[in-house]
């Protein structure tokens, strides 16, 4: 068990651990209904971004299909420079299948999202990656079809871990293709795109590492989220933590 005492971090940054354990406390059940199921096909999704969780993103939901979306909370240290499972969808048909996911903001609005149209024949896994290189980005259609980002592209929704053919030329093979600005932070290459993740190790205790930026003041951040935490602090049920989200 993790000694509380002993964290690097400062204290809003407990509260938001703390708030993720209550979180996923209330969203054990619905998990469980989503993995326990032996008919049918299974579609287990990760997700990986370079934004930081807990700073620039509190929450990421997934929805397949439209229906209503799977919430997980993110607190720093949650790995998802290297990729999180967020969600797990059982019984599936063969076909086609829309997967939306998206990070959130303390308020639940969009920071950044994907869209995937995926063709499935077998249960499989997904990797979605979201790149800071796609907040902010709005792709138009074409030929009636939404595009969606990705790595700061525009590419057609079978883009995906499943049809990188989809995808276009890669933008990386591996980490040194790609750079970054600022000291504290690092390359990486997923699915052929580049990520710049910070490194808060390198900064002080009471600091993120924004890879554009450099070190910041952690307290600036989260001034903007105590309407979020309470919230969070507060969730007991998964539709608590749905609508703690904005979802």
């Amino acid at each position: 068990m993790r000694k509380w005492v002993e964290s690097r971090y400062s204290p809003a940054v407990i509260i938001l651990e703390r708030a993720r354990a209550i979180a996923l406390v209330a969203l054990a059940p619905s998990l469980l209904i989503a993995c326990s199921s032996d008919d049918g096909i299974e579609l287990l999704v990760d997700a990986r971004t370079d934004l930081a969780p807990g700073i620039e993103f509190l929450s990421v939901s997934a929805s397949l299909d439209g229906a209503t979306p799977e919430v997980v909370p993110a607190v720093r240290g949650d790995a998802f420079d290297t990729g999180r499972r967020i969600a797990g969808f059982a019984g599936l048909g063969l076909g086609d299948h829309t997967l939306l996911v998206a990070l959130r903001d303390g308020s639940g609005a969009v920071v950044v999202e994907r869209t995937m149209r995926l063709a499935i024949e077998r249960s499989v896994g997904v990797t979605v990656v979201l790149a800071r290189g796609c907040v902010g980005m709005a792709c138009p259609a074409s030929g009636g079809v939404p595009l969606t980002c990705h790595g700061g592209r525009c590419v057609p929704p079978e883009c995906s871990s499943l049809d990188t053919f989809a995808c276009g030329s890669p933008e990386c093979a591996s980490a040194g293709d790609c750079g970054t600005a600022a000291e504290c932070a690092m390359a990486s290459c997923a699915n052929g795109v580049c990520l710049s993740i910070g490194r808060d190790s390198d900064c002080g205790p009471s600091e993120w590492c924004d890879p554009a930026r450099g070190c910041l003041a952690v307290a600036e951040v989260f001034d903007g989220y105590i309407d979020s935490l309470r919230l969070y602090c507060y969730a007991r049920t998964a539709e608590d933590v749905r609508s703690a989200a904005g979802l």
